[in-house]
């Protein structure tokens, strides 16, 4: 018995006077029968002279029978039995991802590159094998190894994603004998996104009103799903650590958007004129299998208006308030000028055509947009005083 591609000789002795070549007749197929010609080796053994017939095979990859024959005498026929080593014919997989991912299974018929997959999946290998298995290894590159399964016509095994490797598979079949030529197989590891989230509204620096109330916009996403939103706040100057107040999330089951509000109330925190709340919100998304990864927001001012704060934002108000009155005073100049024309017009002629008809009736309708801006800024100046 010789391992498949081992090299083999077979040798005949004639105990007899030396004579001529024989034949080594080999067949490998039944009642077909190849000759090859063996010349004799002169050797000495207990000082009589043998003659000693040698013919040697080079990578052998099939079985056979061989016999030396001669004219007068034949030898037995005997048998050399190769035996092939272990051969994987196809490894596929199947990819389950974390179950928060919410994602389906995924099936790989036939691994032919590299695998992808987040972090934190599972990884199982299918096998199909030449010969039944008794043994066999997941042999990474830089996780530990792990064994695996014999199965009817192959194996299977399975393993997490916890980063970039690689890995060969080595199985050993009933006689022992290992495959040899692995494949190493790339594992390239995706990453969970951080979740992400932005502040709408206020701006940075906004006053807070007289009830000390204001509507907080903020929008959030992540790849897969959010677990939590916080609001973190703390009065400048006057505390040392940061308080915290849960948002709800909205009802539905998997969130991964949100554009949402919630008005924010003040008025038990003891703020005074002058003082400046810091604020910041973060959120936390549902990775349960590498740990949840969290983003946060830049830290917002809202400010609690002096006295002086509020006659400078009136005054600033109040001069762009004139800014814009006056660009009406002079926007309806030009509409009375227009329509005086065109009545002059109207008395010369006794009648309008129907593009001359149209300009009047758009200068009509700016005149009511003019007036609808002035009575506007009036109650901006209003909302102003109020505040």
């Amino acid at each position: 018995t010789v391992l498949r591609g081992s090299g083999v000789s077979c040798e005949a002795v004639n105990f007899g006077a030396p004579g001529g070549s024989i034949d080594l007749r080999i067949s490998s197929v039944p009642g077909v029968w190849k000759r090859i010609e063996a010349l004799p080796e002169a050797v000495m053994a207990d000082g009589m002279e043998l003659a000693v017939y040698r013919h040697r095979f080079d990578e052998v990859q099939e079985s056979f029978h061989y016999r030396f024959e001669s004219a007068d005498c034949r030898t037995e026929e005997y048998r050399i039995t190769v035996v092939h080593r272990p051969v994987i014919n196809r490894v596929g997989a199947q990819i389950s991802f974390p179950r928060y991912t919410g994602m389906p299974p995924e099936t790989l018929g036939t691994l032919a590159g590299r695998i992808y997959a987040l972090s934190g999946s599972n990884v199982k290998l299918v096998g199909e094998t030449s010969k039944p298995v008794t043994e066999g290894l997941i042999d990474f590159a830089r996780a530990p190894d792990l064994s695996l399964s014999p199965a009817p016509g192959g194996f299977t095994g399975s393993f997490y994603v916890t980063g970039d490797d690689t890995f060969t598979i080595g199985i050993v079949d009933t006689a022992g004998l290992g495959n040899e030529g692995a494949i190493r197989y790339p594992i390239v590891a995706l990453d969970d996104m951080a979740p992400a989230v932005e502040i709408v509204s206020p701006v940075d620096g906004a006053y807070l009103p007289l009830s000390m109330e204001v509507l907080l916009e903020y929008e959030a996403a992540d790849d897969f799903g959010l677990a939590a939103v916080r609001l973190y706040y703390l009065r400048e100057g006057k505390d040392e650590e940061f308080r915290t107040s849960e948002i709800p999330l909205p009802p539905a089951g998997r969130v991964r958007d949100i554009e949402s509000s919630f008005v924010w109330s003040l008025a038990d925190l003891g703020l005074f004129p002058g003082d400046a709340m810091l604020y910041y919100l973060e959120v936390v998304d549902n990775n349960t299998a590498t740990g949840p990864s969290v983003s946060r927001t830049v830290s917002r001012r809202l400010v609690v208006p002096s006295l002086g704060d509020l006659y400078e934002s009136i005054s600033d108000r109040e001069a762009l308030r004139r800014e814009g009155l006056g660009h009406i005073q002079e926007e309806s100049r030009e509409i009375r000028r227009d329509l005086k024309n065109l009545l002059a017009e109207y008395q010369a002629r006794g009648t309008f055509d129907w593009s001359r008809r149209r300009e009047a009736e758009s200068l009509i309708e700016r005149h009511e947009e003019l007036m609808q801006r002035i009575r506007g800024a009036g109650d901006q100046l209003g909302e102003t005083l109020e505040r």
